[in-house]
């Protein structure tokens, strides 16, 4: 995948988002510093299985 990506440091959206799998590495929960999203957003996409295998967006 290629594209531009965004940090997100929203405490909502973290939290909304967590999994209490993270607190493995993540002692602070959610709020911790340490916790950010990263945003991704696509302009081309590569995949196996096709005759082409790529998609342009």
């Amino acid at each position: 995948m290629t594209g531009s990506a965004t940090i997100v440091r929203d405490p909502a959206k973290k939290r909304a988002l967590w999994i209490e799998e993270l607190e493995r590495w993540f002692k602070d929960g959610p709020d911790s510093e340490d916790v950010v999203l990263i945003k991704v957003t696509p302009s081309r996409v590569a995949y196996w299985g096709d005759d082409d295998g790529e998609i342009e967006l």
